[in-house]
């Protein structure tokens, strides 16, 4: 679990890597809370020499607080 700080009805872009060793993984949105918007995550890009691959999702806030969100893979 990480904490990233984001505006009430900002986009917020939040970058994360996923590893797999049976080539592109899928990813997808989780549970998120009612107050988040939230899009993506982008085509995950394998990162040279690993079995890496990073990707993002953006996140807009439509209420103050602590919220949740998660990706799937």
């Amino acid at each position: 679990l990480q904490t990233i700080v984001c505006y009430k009805l900002e986009n917020c872009t939040v970058p994360f890597v996923v590893t797999s060793t049976a080539g592109i993984p899928t990813v997808k949105i989780g549970q998120t809370d009612p107050d988040i918007v939230a899009t993506g995550p982008s085509t995950p890009t394998q990162i040279k020499g690993t079995n890496s691959y990073k990707t993002e999702i953006t996140i807009n806030p439509t209420n103050k607080g602590e919220k949740l969100a998660c990706v799937q893979t």
